[in-house]
């Protein structure tokens, strides 16, 4: 491109490639730069062919199409995460388990009130020292990181739990099913080997209550261990055997310890024989035995 105004005492060349007039290829072609009202003026204009509402309606069908495609499959993404959250949580209820701090037992069986209802006769609510002492006399199993039971568990697998906690205790109720008496033939039909109780309020203060419930499951013993927000530590499961555990394998059980409270124990026997019909029962614990 040669200069618009010259300057006649200098050489004559090209403002770009500094050639002279003889090889100077020609002027350079300008390039249009379009502005601010060109591309709005090609915008307004109307397509050549075709329908402009249709170009619009065209264009609108494409990027709704790409808009659902992609939450299409962002959805998809969502409901597989959902669906797998769901199976875990199915897992996680058919194999739910919870702890209890101690499972002990009250040794002393139940007896049958005047009124034909089957009946604690020591009924008093362990309390730590108590609850210390069954674990020593192998009369509670304890597990300072709790025992871990199954809710779903059956009857008979709750029963082998418990068989395996207390292997001498079971294998002795199990031996008076053939010894029974004709006046206990009745209680052998309708109460188990063992009951599961529960600590309730009552007009003489928190007493063991026997749970209506003689085949208890996982979910039984879930719902009678406590209040659902306490932890394993504050959880316990009472059961009491039906027929009193002899004196003989209350011995075995302490290592062949005399028990404490002997005594009393057989005084309060002989007191609710003569107030009952059948099943005697009592507690061992620190203090003295008692019959209602």
């Amino acid at each position: 491109m040669l200069p618009n105004n010259p300057d006649p005492e200098k050489p004559l060349r090209c403002i770009e490639c500094l050639h002279g007039p003889s090889l100077h290829c020609g002027p350079m072609a300008e390039e249009k730069e379009d502005s601010v009202d060109d591309i709005l003026r090609s915008l307004m204009k109307k397509p050549k062919s075709g329908n402009q509402s249709q170009a619009f309606k065209d264009a609108h069908q494409e990027s709704e199409a790409g808009l659902t495609k992609k939450f299409k499959e962002s959805a998809g993404i969502g409901k597989a995460k959902q669906k797998g959250k769901g199976k875990a949580r199915l897992a996680n209820k058919s194999s739910a388990t919870f702890k209890v701090l101690v499972i002990i037992v009250n040794p002393e069986g139940v007896y049958y009130d005047s009124n034909g209802n089957v009946q604690l006769v020591e009924d008093r609510v362990p309390d730590k020292i108590a609850i210390q002492l069954a674990v020593k006399e192998g009369l509670a199993h304890q597990d300072d990181n709790g025992t871990e039971l199954q809710m779903d568990w059956s009857y008979e697998e709750v029963n082998d739990a418990f068989r395996e906690f207390f292997p001498e205790i079971f294998d002795y109720l199990d031996s008076k099913l053939d010894d029974r008496s004709d006046s206990d033939e009745d209680a052998v039909a309708v109460l188990p080997a063992w009951l599961l109780c529960l600590p309730s309020k009552t007009p003489k203060g928190r007493r063991l209550m026997i749970v209506p419930n003689f085949a208890p499951t996982g979910n039984t013993l879930y719902f009678n261990k406590g209040t659902s927000k306490a932890g394993y530590s504050e959880s316990f499961i009472f059961i009491a055997t039906r027929d009193p555990l002899p004196d003989s394998l209350l011995r075995s059980l302490r290592g062949g310890q005399n028990i404490p409270f002997q005594r009393s124990r057989d005084k309060s026997r002989d007191k609710c024989k003569g107030s009952s019909t059948s099943l005697c029962a009592g507690l061992v614990t620190d203090s003295q035995c008692r019959c209602r």
